[in-house]
């Protein structure tokens, strides 16, 4: 249970970096890919934390 929480933590806090980073490179220019990359993060994380919950 600590394990996953552990895990959590860490992709948590690599997504947050991750989403910063793109919204500095990426300026409001290409604000639809921004939303659309965000997003597609999201999914993955959400993926790699439920199999690691599992």
């Amino acid at each position: 249970m600590l394990k996953n929480k552990f895990l959590f933590l860490i992709f948590y806090s690599y997504f947050i970096t991750y989403n910063t980073l793109i919204n500095r490179f990426l300026n409001t220019n290409n604000s639809h890919f921004n939303d659309e990359n965000k997003f597609n993060i999201y999914k993955i994380l959400l993926t790699i934390i439920s199999l690691h919950t599992t």
